[in-house]
């Protein structure tokens, strides 16, 4: 979900499967085919260009260049939409952004490469598409193609549609929707935040709050690794570009499809308990690439997936009026609670025992209520926040 900071509208995707039949689906093939080909000859184009003159063209000169290519009427791309042509045009141009920018921030990022066949799975679209009565009517294609408009994620009827995207994944076509639904919720006043919660987020327990609660999730990598090891090993052993390879191939993305969608359900339901039950909720704000870097932790860190999970509580936290929160996670650990005293502690000990005070709890509740502590402070310098916080009127804030 995005917010207009000077209009206030509120922007959400909404995600849908697409049903194609085998002639509409054969169009769509050539879509994503003749957008690759325009994304390669774009970048080529800007290659040769710079090595040549030391200077690049703009998207501009390039939006120009196709305009004056679609007005020949001996056109091969003229009975496709301008927008899917411009969109990959963008895509170029955004990556060349990216890599100069991370260039000069002194980064050492890989240059734009060009496009196979198995590195370009979506088109945009902005313009010259419907949705009606549940089908996507796309220029170029004949019909309408079916969607299935889930129940507990339909588009408001005044809602106003901003563009889509077609994603071809390994269970199918997928129709992802961005619409204007309407001004954002006004968030709730801070005088009325009844109920907060602060979470640590980890390994062993997936979230725990300051209040104690658990909160475990599958490790669905770990348990799927069995599968793939075999479905790896038959596509190694098939001969590349044959059709055994081709059945192989296609049947570890379904795998990994299948663990991604796992994971997304759980985070999705998990971040909805979370807000319909909290009025302020702080989390950290993780480095977790730099996390990742221990080759002991990575494979557990990546298949928890801490990032996608505080992203969708803060989307819903926005959507609902909630508060949202993170602090830095520097020495939440460390610290007790309790008295404020510095507990050193390894990554194998999971129990804090402070020497000062005495308070004995389980690590990562201690480090969930020193969480809360900062973000309530971070949430509102006033008097009467910090009162709030003091007399434990705050649901979960007595520390």
């Amino acid at each position: 979900m995005e917010t207009d900071a000077e209009t206030t509208a509120m922007h959400r995707t909404y995600e849908y499967r697409l049903y194609p039949t085998k002639k509409q689906a054969k169009v769509l093939r050539a879509f994503f085919n003749f957008t690759r080909d325009l994304y390669n000859a774009a970048l080529q184009e800007r290659i040769e260009c710079y090595r040549k003159t030391g200077k690049t063209i703009t998207l501009y000169d390039q939006n120009k260049s196709l305009t004056e290519i679609r007005q020949d009427k001996d056109c091969a791309c003229a009975w496709m939409s301008v927008t899917m042509q411009r969109g990959a045009l963008a895509r170029v141009n955004k990556a060349l952004k990216g890599f100069f920018r991370r260039v000069k921030a002194g980064q050492t990022p890989g240059f734009p490469r060009f496009k196979g066949w198995r590195r370009w799975k979506s088109i945009e679209i902005t313009e010259s598409y419907r949705l009606k009565e549940g089908r996507l009517f796309v220029k170029g294609v004949r019909g309408g193609m079916r969607t299935n408009m889930a129940r507990h994620n339909i588009m408001p009827e005044d809602a106003t549609l901003c563009d889509c995207t077609i994603k071809h994944t390994p269970k199918g076509y997928r129709l992802f929707v961005r619409a204007c639904i309407g001004d954002a919720p006004t968030p709730m006043p801070k005088g009325e935040v009844k109920h907060a919660v602060g979470c640590d987020v980890g390994i062993k327990s997936f979230v725990m709050t300051d209040k104690g609660e658990s909160f475990d999730s599958p490790n669905w990598y770990r348990e799927a690794e069995k599968t793939l090891a075999r479905k790896q090993q038959a596509l190694s052993a098939a001969k590349r570009g044959t059709c055994r390879w081709r059945r192989a191939l296609r049947a570890v993305q379904k795998w990994h499809s299948k663990v991604s969608h796992q994971r997304k359900d759980f985070h999705h339901k998990l971040a909805r308990e979370f807000v319909k039950r909290f009025d302020l909720l702080v989390f950290e704000d993780l480095r977790i690439a730099n996390m990742a870097r221990n080759h002991r932790l990575a494979k557990s860190i990546h298949d928890k997936g801490w990032a996608a999970f505080i992203g969708k509580v803060a989307y819903k936290a926005e959507e609902a009026g909630k508060h949202f929160v993170q602090v830095d996670p520097r020495g939440t650990s460390q610290k007790c609670s309790g008295c404020g005293a510095v507990v050193e502690k390894s990554l194998d000990e999971r129990t804090h025992h402070c020497h000062v005070c005495g308070l004995t709890i389980d690590r990562d509740e201690n480090a969930a209520r020193n969480i809360l502590r900062l973000g309530v402070s971070h949430f509102s310098q006033e008097k009467e926040a910090l009162d709030v916080l003091q007399t434990g009127r705050l649901a979960g804030a007595t520390l």
